[in-house]
């Protein structure tokens, strides 16, 4: 779990998130490689998607990591329709939302991932 302190939030905060989110995101995945204006681009799209969602700069990270691993605006497909669940609920504080977008995803991921002989 993407867990940040508040000495690492108030770091943040000095830090232009965009940058930071876009070399979190290629320590996470070294394997994806992109161009740097398409990472810097998708990095403001789902920082923009996270905001309208109502994540602050605690979730953003993990939302963002959540898109990079799923694809863009995954929250909106039909075969996704857990997410738009999750995110529907507005009872539920935004910290517990992405955690249970984290959750959800692993299971989907791992899932997908499963071969024909472990589903036997």
């Amino acid at each position: 779990m993407l867990t940040i302190r508040s000495q690492q939030l108030e770091l943040l905060g000095r830090v232009p998130l965009a940058g930071w989110l876009a070399r979190m995101l290629t320590s996470l995945f070294p394997d994806v490689v992109l161009p740097d204006a398409r990472l810097k681009e998708f990095v403001r799209m789902s920082t923009e998607r996270g905001v309208a969602l109502g994540f602050g700069a605690a979730e953003l990270p993990a939302w963002v990591a959540l898109e990079f691993a799923l694809g863009d605006a995954f929250h909106m497909l039909p075969e996704n329709a857990w997410a738009a669940e999750i995110l529907a609920d507005r009872t539920c504080p935004r910290a517990d939302a992405v955690q249970r977008l984290r959750e959800q995803a692993i299971l989907q991921l791992a899932a997908m991932t499963e071969s024909p002989e472990e589903t036997d």
